[in-house]
């Protein structure tokens, strides 16, 4: 699995992941935060083959039958301020910050609630999930402002 994580820092929507990827026994650097059109980003943990499939099916406008995210968690942050949690079966929910997924992600909700940033929740996740590791990668969703 891995570790995503999203709170607010300073007034700004932050997302943070590990950037462990696993293929069977071998294990390689993967991208699990990607920014789509209109500003989203969409953290993903879990199988990285159907993951990958998800972030395009969302990328590209999600037409057609939407991909099985069986083992596979993924965030999606919005600059309106939502945040969509989706899992197994595609039917995306609202959650609010600070949330946190994937096999380390209990470790990084307790980090959060203890006052650290996505960042640093990760990086402390790490020291206690044999999942998650790597260079933690951190992205910002700037807000858009709401039409009267």
């Amino acid at each position: 699995m891995t570790t995503i994580a999203v709170a607010v820092v300073k007034g700004v929507l932050t997302i943070a992941s590990d950037s462990r990827g696993s293929n069977g026994s071998e294990v390689c650097s993967v991208p699990k935060l990607h920014r789509l059109p209109g500003g989203r980003v969409v953290g993903f943990c879990g199988d990285i083959g159907r993951a990958w499939r998800a972030f395009k099916w969302i990328r590209d406008g999600q037409e057609g039958k939407p991909p099985i995210l069986k083992e596979v968690g993924m965030l999606i942050v919005s600059p309106d301020g939502t945040i969509e949690c989706a899992e197994e079966r595609w039917t995306p929910f609202p959650v609010t910050a600070p949330v946190a997924i994937g096999s380390g992600g209990k470790a990084a909700m307790v980090a959060m609630n203890l006052g650290k940033t996505p960042t640093e929740a990760v990086v402390e996740a790490s020291k206690v999930d044999g999942y998650t590791f790597g260079p933690v990668v951190t992205m910002t969703v700037t807000a858009t402002p709401k039409k009267p």
